[in-house]
């Protein structure tokens, strides 16, 4: 068997958050890159249908999926068939952020809004949870979830092989072209893929 090779926790910690924030960095810079033109059709289709839903009134009413408004087939979209874990995710993102433009917000609100999205945008309710705004909410969180991915990858490529080679497959990773194109759009490939590693 072969002898893993280790370096220092602190090291290993270090370069493993340098990573981390150089993946983060690309994979967000000039996210609203389309100018919300929705040139790609899943990501379009996704926010069409995040647009339409709505957070049922009880958990009864959620539970009855004739009724129910986060049900895409209630909502008009009857072949929906991606899942509907990204969907509900960036609905809950965007209703928060735009309680954030609406009412006087706490701090944390506050702070998501100006380290996410361009400041000098109007801030209206219904921003990020309408077609003009909920994709960009969703590419936010298509980035986390490759993040997650990418954490996940280095820790088991530690366990494996030990840490230098963990950090050069999340070096690898993180500047890898599909990856960072996917966090660019709000699909379901990201979600799919921290479920996956």
């Amino acid at each position: 068997m072969q002898q893993k090779h280790q370096i220092s926790r602190g090291i290993f910690l270090l370069c493993l958050a340098l990573i981390l924030c150089a993946a983060a960095w690309v994979r967000v810079y000039d996210l609203d890159w389309d100018e919300g033109t929705h040139l790609h059709p899943d990501e379009r289709y996704l926010t069409m249908v995040t647009a339409a839903l709505e957070f049922p009134e009880s958990l009864h009413q959620y539970w009855d999926t004739a009724t129910s408004p986060l049900n895409p087939e209630n909502r008009g979209f009857g072949g929906y068939v991606y899942g509907t874990l990204p969907l509900f995710v960036a609905r809950a993102a965007g209703s928060w952020l735009d309680h954030a433009c609406t009412e006087a917000p706490p701090f944390l609100p506050r702070l998501a809004r100006a380290l996410l999205f361009d400041s000098r945008q109007p801030c209206y309710a219904g921003q990020y949870t309408g077609y003009g705004g909920v994709h960009l909410v969703g590419r936010y969180l298509s980035t986390l979830a490759d993040l997650m991915s990418l954490l996940a990858l280095v820790l088991l490529a530690r366990r494996l092989f030990g840490e230098p080679i963990a950090l050069l497959a999340g070096l690898l990773y993180a500047f890898a072209v599909l990856p960072i194109q996917h966090a660019h759009f709000f699909v379901v490939d990201s979600f799919a893929t921290v479920f996956v590693t």
